[in-house]
């Protein structure tokens, strides 16, 4: 029976400082290489990984961290994610500390590949709705007072144009 193994690795950058951990079943350096290969796939994994990899001149160095069981990697992942996130802070680029999203990081990625970053709370579209409500109505008062001023005048009351069609329009008519 073969037992499928995990290679933990990270990605340096010329000082040697990891700027990303991952996990694989392949050889490091081939998946150093998919990695800098998809570096311009605007929808495909990690902005800030993506980002410094279009920065370099060539293909990142990978260094291999742990050989676990295929079982284990998410731990092991974890535990070098955390580690180095703890000795090298914001250089570090990945985006969780492990393998496996929080609920909260699964929805956000849902939601950024149906094109919208964040849906709007029941309370974020009663405030929308109560928004647009009250400029409809004042809209119509608008208008409503615009008909009082043509009838109290007997002829059209010109108010400023909302467009520029309508600009136009009334160009057009005073001519």
């Amino acid at each position: 029976m073969t037992v499928k193994l995990a290679r933990i690795y990270a990605l340096v950058d010329a000082f040697e400082t990891p700027r990303y951990i991952g996990s694989t079943s392949l050889d490091i350096q081939k998946r150093a290489a998919v990695h800098h290969a998809h570096r311009n796939d605007a929808d495909r994994g990690n902005p800030g990984l993506n980002n410094w990899l279009r920065s370099l001149e060539r293909r990142p160095k990978a260094v291999l961290l742990q050989t676990v069981v295929w079982a284990d990697r998410i731990k092991a992942e974890t535990h070098w994610t955390r580690w180095a996130r703890g000795t090298y802070g914001s250089e570090l680029l990945n985006v969780l500390d492990g393998v496996t999203p929080t609920p909260a990081e699964s929805a956000r990625r849902r939601d950024r590949k149906a094109g919208h970053y964040r849906p709007h709370t029941p309370e974020s579209r009663a405030k929308i709705s109560e928004g647009v409500r009250r400029y409809w109505e004042f809209r119509r008062a608008c208008d409503a007072e615009q008909a009082r001023l043509e009838a109290e005048m007997g002829g059209k009351f010109y108010r400023l144009p909302r467009t520029g069609e309508e600009l136009q329009a009334q160009l057009s008519e005073a001519v």
